[in-house]
């Protein structure tokens, strides 16, 4: 674990490092085949995964 500092407040940040790997090239063909189907669509949409982190989603 690392410690910096949280540019918006100037309190302590803690960075926290994952021994998982991302599988870039699935991701990569399941983002490009999310967004052909949904701008192909008649109402053009991308799912929500794409656009929000774990954090960001959590509201949804």
């Amino acid at each position: 674990m690392r410690q910096g500092l949280n540019p918006a407040k100037g309190t302590p940040m803690h960075c926290y490092q994952s021994d998982r790997r991302l599988d870039t090239a699935a991701v990569d063909r399941a983002f490009r085949h999310d967004v052909l189907k949904g701008l192909g669509a008649r109402q053009r949409t991308i799912p929500a995964r794409w656009l929000y982190d774990h954090r960001g989603s959590a509201p949804f």
